[in-house]
């Protein structure tokens, strides 16, 4: 084996240690909050902050634009040219830069008129600021994904420590709010240090016009993506917004574990997807590689999700500190929902994003995800029961994430790119 081969190995099992960090921080930062807040702060009160969490989520996707994929792509394809790099780098900085200046007003506006409590609305601006801040989509692009595990490991467990010594009542609700997000802050601000004190620092310059260049070229993407977003978090603000905050504590507990399987397969999406999208469209090695790719994630969420099953009693206690029936059912409708999710997101990123079908992507995406919001918003004013509802949504997002994989593996096939 070539020497050169070699490094190239080592450079990938080095992006997926860093990356499966980055991940395992990621999944657990949020999981190991649960406990500490539904316990200092009460379900309903971890039920607020969840609801308004979820709230700045969406508008964070909404400034992210889905630049982690079209930027990265740009960027992946010139990353030799440091002259290109800088100008392709100002353009996806400025384009945040726009989006948040763009969405702050409407975000005011929905936790005035949305939000349970405007000053938990307030520190979570934090969380937007930060996400102008990280351009996790350059580290991608050029190849210091430890640098991105770096940040977020450093940023969370600060947090975390600072949550554990200093929330310990409902009367730290706001405390609560403002350190769940100064998390984001913290790794936006860690990253722009790193990248203007190790050498690999491009030159920045506000450009408006290309600002919006890339917001225009990037829309295919973020339609799908932004929709995505939505359907993700719409469970928790519909049940926030009806004023079950009770309901919102457990069903966001939920959630995140179901977010949290993602973690699984996301590193080596993020690793191969570069090198899936470098590929001539046409080869079959592209193909190949897709499809093997999907195949071992499968397996791995399965493994996963049988081991959760088995535990998912101990789970809903440990989360939500009771042993309600409603908990346990909830939990295991998560982790099965949790199993499709991800395995949804591989599929519809290696099958039709890194082949270049964002319109496509974005069609499916709109699709399934406008099928969920308008049922789940329809439902929400016919079932009155809190607990039923939440169950009805975590079930409806099962058949809905299947739904998108059997179309999207279908569409793969007719287009003739999976021979196996």
């Amino acid at each position: 084996m070539s020497s050169s081969v070699v490094k190239r190995n080592n450079k990938t099992m080095l992006d997926a240690a860093s990356l499966y960090l980055l991940y395992l921080v990621n999944g657990v930062f949020p999981l190991a909050l649960i406990p500490i807040y539904t316990r200092a702060l009460g379900v309903d009160g971890y039920g607020v902050v969840a609801f308004h969490q979820a709230i700045a989520v969406i508008f964070m996707a909404v400034v992210d634009f889905s630049f982690n994929f079209t930027a990265t792509r740009e960027l992946a394809k010139i990353k030799v040219d440091a002259f290109k790099v800088s100008a392709v780098f100002s353009k996806y900085m400025s384009a945040k830069i726009i989006l948040l200046l763009a969405v702050l007003p409407l975000y005011f506006i929905c936790i005035v008129f949305v939000g349970d409590d405007f000053v938990i609305g307030l520190c979570f601006v934090l969380q937007l600021v930060g996400t102008v801040l990280f351009p996790i989509w350059y580290f991608q692009a050029i190849g210091k994904i430890q640098y991105i595990a770096l940040v977020h490991v450093v940023s969370k467990i600060l947090i975390l420590v600072v949550v554990f010594a200093l929330v310990n009542g409902r009367e730290d609700l706001y405390l609560a709010a403002f350190a769940l997000s100064s998390s984001y802050l913290i790794s936006g601000l860690l990253s722009i240090l790193l990248i203007y004190f190790t050498g690999d620092r491009p030159d920045y310059i506000f450009n408006f016009n290309g600002g919006f260049s890339v917001i225009r070229s990037s829309s295919n993407m973020f339609i799908g993506i932004f929709s995505n977003v939505l359907y993700m978090n719409l469970g928790v603000v519909l049940l926030g917004a009806l004023g079950h905050d009770s309901a919102v504590g457990v069903f966001s507990a939920g959630a995140k574990l179901r977010n949290g399987l993602q973690m699984v397969v996301q590193p080596l999406n993020q690793i191969y997807f570069p090198k899936v999208s470098s590929l001539s469209v046409t080869g079959k090695n592209k193909a190949e590689m897709a499809v093997r790719l999907i195949k071992w994630q499968l397996l791995m969420l399965i493994i996963l999700s049988l081991v959760f099953l088995l535990v998912s009693k101990e789970i809903a206690i440990f989360f939500t500190n009771d042993d309600q029936i409603y908990s346990q059912i909830l939990i295991m409708l998560c982790i099965i929902g949790g199993c499709v999710q991800a395995y949804k997101q591989s599929v519809m990123q290696l099958f039709l994003s890194a082949f270049g079908y964002d319109a496509e992507y974005r069609d499916v995406a709109f699709m399934v995800n406008a099928f969920f919001i308008g049922v789940a918003v329809c439902f929400a004013f016919v079932i009155c029961d809190s607990v039923v509802l939440s169950l009805f949504y975590a079930a409806l997002y099962v058949l809905v994430d299947l739904a998108a994989v059997l179309y999207t593996r279908w569409m793969f096939k007719r287009w003739g790119h999976s021979s196996h």
